[in-house]
């Protein structure tokens, strides 16, 4: 539970035990990132968990992209979205905070420390292991981002 703006509010949270399955991890802080530039390049996984906590200064958007699906936050309308779910997730203090874990069938989006909870089904059918992030229509800053590359924990290599 926390206290928020409007009251008490029962929140959602990864384990923190997540952490214990990462077996590349890649951490960026003061990251500016403008149209066109992609700091996640080359990175591959199917499984991740990645955290970020972001100002959305003058982009319109971000999009993050992995196994041929798209998460796009939208800065004006303070919204985030994902295989045809929208949901509110208004800035805190100026900044989101944002948490996805993606499994092989799963998409769990966490927002603003639990307050925005998205589960969803994956659309890993397209093979590509690939993740990106990408701004657009201007620059947002992150306080912090960080990319766990988990292992299963089924003992199976996944890439």
């Amino acid at each position: 539970m926390q206290t928020t703006s409007t009251g008490v509010r029962l929140c959602s949270a990864p384990i923190a035990e997540i952490t214990n399955k990462a077996v590349n991890v890649y951490t960026w802080t003061n990251l500016t990132l403008n149209p066109g530039y992609n700091p996640l390049s080359g990175i591959r996984r199917t499984l991740f968990d990645a955290k970020a906590e972001f100002s959305v200064g003058t982009a319109q958007s971000l999009i993050i992209t992995f196994q041929g699906t798209t998460v796009t936050y939208n800065a004006s309308a303070q919204q985030i979205s994902c295989n045809g779910d929208t949901q509110s997730l208004p800035p805190i203090n100026g900044i989101v905070q944002l948490e996805i874990v993606v499994d092989l069938d799963t998409i769990e989006i966490f927002g603003n420390n639990g307050q925005l909870y998205m589960p969803l089904p994956a659309n890993n059918s397209s093979g590509n292991s690939l993740i990106s992030l990408t701004a657009s229509g201007g620059s947002a800053t992150f306080v912090s981002l960080t990319v766990n590359k988990l292992k299963s924990i089924w003992g199976e290599v996944v890439n």
